[in-house]
């Protein structure tokens, strides 16, 4: 449900990483969400953080994945300390 706001979301999405992120410019011009670069483990990617929704306030992290996009995102303030400590530990096979 788009509005039940969770701890994490992991999502394997079948889109170019660049039209993935591309999605995001709209929030990022109204100022609804602020993005920066971010470097886990040597893997580069972005992180948004802001409103995503009316009813989602909250962080998503994106990396690049082959021709996937892998995108984490915790739902609520509330998860932020957790979901930082978790986004420190990502690593995946390339």
């Amino acid at each position: 449900q788009a509005t039940q706001q969770v701890a994490l979301r992991l999502q394997i999405v079948d889109k170019d990483y660049d039209v993935y992120l591309k999605q995001y410019e709209g929030l990022i011009k109204d100022g609804k969400l602020r993005s920066s670069t971010v470097s886990v483990n040597g893997e580069n990617g972005v992180r948004f953080d802001g409103d995503f929704t009316k009813d989602i306030r909250g962080a998503a992290v994106v990396f690049k994945m082959r021709d996937k996009t892998v995108v984490l995102r915790t739902d609520a303030d509330t998860f932020k300390p957790d979901f930082d400590t978790l986004i420190k530990t990502v690593t995946y096979v390339k």
